[in-house]
């Protein structure tokens, strides 16, 4: 699976982020209204 966000080299085992992703862009169901209650308490 690749991103258009992200250069993964599997021989190096290591990755670039090439750009910041957005939220369309990452393909987990994330609830970011959670992240900030949970940070803001």
């Amino acid at each position: 699976k690749s991103f258009p966000w992200l250069e993964w080299s599997p021989e190096a085992l290591g990755g670039k982020l090439i750009s910041l992703p957005i939220r369309e862009d990452i393909p987990e169901n994330i609830q970011g209204q959670l992240i900030v209650e949970l940070y803001s308490k």
